[in-house]
C-alpha cells in the first residue's frame, strides 16, 4: 500500500525526460504496475521520443515501446523517425536496425 502511494505520488509528478529514468527504478525495485506509467508515454510518445532519455534507452526497452498499438501518433512516419533517431546516436545499433522492420 505505501509503496502504492509512493509510486502514485512519482507518476503524478512524471515528466517527458524522466519517464525512462521512473519506469526503469520501478524495474529496479521489482514494481510492476507500471501502466499508468506506460499510458504516459503512449500518450506522448512523440515528444518523448525527441528527448536525450529516449536516446538512451535499451533495444529491448525500444521494441517494447514501438510495439505497443497504443501509442499516440499521427503516422507511421514519427515511429521511423524516432527508431532513425535511437539507430543514429551509435554506430553498433545498426545491427538491430533489422529487428524493427516487417
Amino acid at each position: 500500500k505505501i509503496l502504492d502511494e509512493c509510486a502514485q505520488f512519482m507518476i503524478d509528478r512524471i515528466r517527458i525526460g524522466t519517464v525512462f529514468k521512473l519506469l526503469n527504478f520501478f524495474r529496479a525495485i521489482s514494481y510492476d504496475k507500471i501502466e499508468r506509467l506506460l499510458r504516459y508515454v503512449d500518450i506522448n510518445f512523440v515528444p518523448i521520443s525527441n528527448t536525450e532519455e529516449f536516446l538512451e534507452i535499451s533495444v529491448n526497452d525500444l521494441e517494447y515501446l514501438l510495439q505497443r498499438d497504443s501509442l499516440n501518433i499521427d503516422d507511421e512516419c514519427q515511429v521511423f523517425e524516432a527508431l532513425s533517431r535511437w539507430i543514429g546516436q551509435d554506430d553498433m545499433r545498426k545491427q538491430f536496425a533489422a529487428r524493427f522492420v516487417e
